[in-house]
């Protein structure tokens, strides 16, 4: 799964806020244990995990048309994922979520682990 160039590295615990039709990327190597909000009125959105997303407090929840991919080396560790109207949920790697739900028309692809 290639990783646009141009994505914006995520890394720290800091809270981040999605930008429309932007990537966003935590590198391999990296574990990041902050926040997303990715379900603040944005669309196109990826989210790209190479490295680590543990925070075992955290709920995403994917607004509109906006994704998580989680690459083959790649692990989130969180409390759920919601996706909401169509985007997607798109998993080689590791994830490991106490609830994975859909509140519309969307995508869920596991080849990886799948713990929830």
């Amino acid at each position: 799964m290639a990783v646009p160039i141009d994505a914006i590295e995520i890394s720290g615990n800091s809270a981040i806020v999605v930008q429309a039709n932007k990537s966003y990327v935590i590198k391999s190597g990296v574990t990041f244990t902050g926040t997303i909000d990715a379900n603040n009125g944005t669309s196109n959105v990826k989210i790209y995990v190479q490295g680590s997303w543990k925070n075992t407090s955290f709920e995403l929840n994917l607004g509109n048309n906006n994704g998580l991919y989680v690459t083959q080396a790649g692990s989130i560790d969180l409390v759920s994922v919601t996706q909401n109207t169509v985007g997607g949920f798109v998993n080689y790697g590791s994830a490991s979520l106490a609830k994975i739900e859909t509140t519309n028309n969307t995508l869920y692809v596991n080849y990886g682990t799948l713990t929830a």
